[in-house]
């Protein structure tokens, strides 16, 4: 799914509206990179799921409500990545 389709039905549906198109495509990155390195699509380990659980929201949701602090951890994981 791309930006433009993600933001027509899952913005407006749950009201996602501090996703922009680079944080959306951090995210996109980054849960494909978790995924080929563990061999999975299991989010157990995902830092961004962690950020959100406790608290009760979705991968989509604490992006939307943490937009500043997923964005540290994207680039904190780019650099350890390099």
């Amino acid at each position: 799914m791309d930006y433009q389709e993600f933001k027509k039905i899952h913005c407006s549906v749950f009201k996602l509206n501090n996703i922009t198109e680079n944080l959306y495509n951090m995210r996109e990155n980054y849960c494909k990179q978790q995924t080929e390195a563990t061999f999975s699509n299991n989010c157990k380990g995902c830092k961004i799921r962690k950020l959100g659980y406790y608290i009760g929201l979705s991968c989509n949701e604490t992006l939307n409500k943490f937009p500043n602090e997923c964005m540290k951890i994207f680039e904190q994981e780019k650099q350890n990545n390099v």
